[in-house]
């Protein structure tokens, strides 16, 4: 019997390539993999990289240690050697509890000095001795402090604003009063037409809540206001300048310079401030004030402002926001999170450490951008066969299709690296954990789809 074989018909795929960027939370899903849930990943320009982590602080090569999970501000004390010449740094760390600590190298722990106060703010400079002075500024009192700890009060009942700027130290005096030390003379506010002295700003604006040196000029922002202070040269000639402002009540602990720019937050979210406008950044973040003189606190890290707040849950959260503006991200609460010399501290774990962008995180946090779902491109069944990635580093993968989820260990070589697969699906999941330092530019999708 002689029959006739049929062969089966191949169906013809069409073959379809399409190129990614990332970003955080919204985005155009037709260009960008979107996150809908990431922490310590930076999106700046569609490239997804490692956010900012921790490196230690060391001393004599050993790191230093604050045991309890309530700093507040964390300050380093420049110590004049006995050469005359050099320094050797050591720290005070306000807690949220009003106590002020100060680490004590012999023991190598940090024991209690006195009581800072309710909303504790500490500013240093040094003297024509090259003695460092900090000022522990807070609500009800203006204490100060020599390099050796001796500690002084000055009488002043201020609200814890407190900046030493061109040789003298300002202070907010309740209820609305800026006074104002002689030259290199931070004790005495006597008032005179040169030396110490006050300016009453009057007016309803809450309370004083920060002091700011920026460009040469000392700003003053109240819970509702905001000045701008002519405060160089002779006393006679202080007056202040009320600048725009039509924004929710500000939290003083959140001032802070970053570059050419000032940063702070208020009741209705993050403000950039240029040194005449103040413009509310649309970050989307609630704030809840429930830990506003306790807790909140920022600092500046290559060209970036740390925030931490408490939002709307009273749950504790950092973001990360660029000079400009632009792009942020969020971290988890970096606790005791400070200004220090042009860099940022904070406590990772139970070390003192710098805010660091190539730096690692806790061991218990990753850097992760999850939740991610996208039909790559094209909506309808398709056989995934390739994704290649461009950038750098180390990453993980996790690709689900709705059915099974594969799971790949990622490592750059020469800039590119490249997955192989054969998945089929219509809408795909995508989490990547990334390692420090990795950077991922963009994402290649190939796919097949039945003509």
């Amino acid at each position: 019997m002689i029959g006739i074989k049929k062969e089966g018909v191949k169906p013809k795929e069409r073959r379809y390539t399409k190129t990614f960027g990332f970003a955080l939370g919204k985005g155009d899903t037709e260009k960008m993999l979107v996150a809908k849930n990431s922490r310590h990943c930076d999106c700046r320009d569609g490239k997804l990289q490692s956010g900012i982590g921790f490196s230690p602080y060391l001393r004599n090569n050993a790191a230093v240690t604050y045991r309890a999970k309530t700093a507040r501000e964390i300050y380093p004390i420049k110590v004049l050697s006995t050469d005359g010449l050099s320094y050797t740094d050591s720290f005070i760390v306000s807690d949220e509890n009003g106590f002020l600590y100060y680490h004590d190298t012999s023991s190598s722990s940090f024991k209690m000095k006195t009581t800072c106060g309710d909303n504790s703010h500490i500013s240093a400079a040094i003297g024509a001795d090259k003695k460092m002075t900090v000022a522990i500024a807070a609500w009800g009192k203006l204490d100060l402090m020599n390099q050796a700890l001796a500690i002084t009060s000055t009488g002043l009942k201020t609200t814890g604003a407190v900046c030493f700027f061109k040789h003298r130290l300002f202070c907010g005096v309740r209820p609305n009063v800026l006074y104002y030390s002689a030259p290199n003379d931070w004790a005495n506010f006597t008032e005179s037409i040169d030396d110490g002295g006050w300016v009453n700003f009057g007016g309803d604006y809450g309370e004083m809540v920060s002091l700011c040196e920026f460009k040469d000029t000392l700003y003053v922002f109240f819970e509702y206001a905001i000045f701008r202070m002519r405060a160089a040269g002779s006393a006679r000639d202080f007056s202040p300048e009320r600048l725009r402002y039509g924004g929710d009540k500000i939290f003083g602990r959140t001032v802070g310079v970053c570059g050419n720019v000032i940063f702070f937050l208020a009741k209705d979210g993050v403000y950039r401030f240029n040194g005449n406008v103040a413009e509310r950044v649309e970050t989307g973040i609630t704030v809840s004030e429930t830990y506003a003189k306790r807790k909140f606190s920022c600092a500046a890290c290559g060209g970036k402002m740390a925030i931490r707040y408490y939002d709307k849950d009273d749950v504790g959260q950092t973001i990360i926001i660029y000079e400009d503006g632009k792009s942020w991200y969020f971290v988890d609460e970096i606790v005791g999170l400070s200004p220090c010399d042009g860099r940022a501290m904070g406590l990772n774990n139970m070390m003192i450490a710098y805010l660091d962008e190539k730096g690692t995180l806790p061991i218990d946090k990753t850097f992760y951008f999850n939740d991610c779902e996208t039909d790559f491109g094209f909506s309808g069944m398709k056989t995934m066969s390739k994704l290649r990635f461009k950038g750098k580093g180390t990453f993980s993968l996790t690709l689900r299709n709705g059915l099974k989820e594969t799971e790949k260990m990622i490592t750059f070589k020469d800039g590119i690296a490249e997955l192989a697969l054969k998945e089929r699906g219509d809408v795909f999941g995508v989490d990547i954990r990334l390692y420090a330092g990795t950077k991922i530019d963009n994402v290649t999708a190939e796919y097949q789809v039945l003509k």
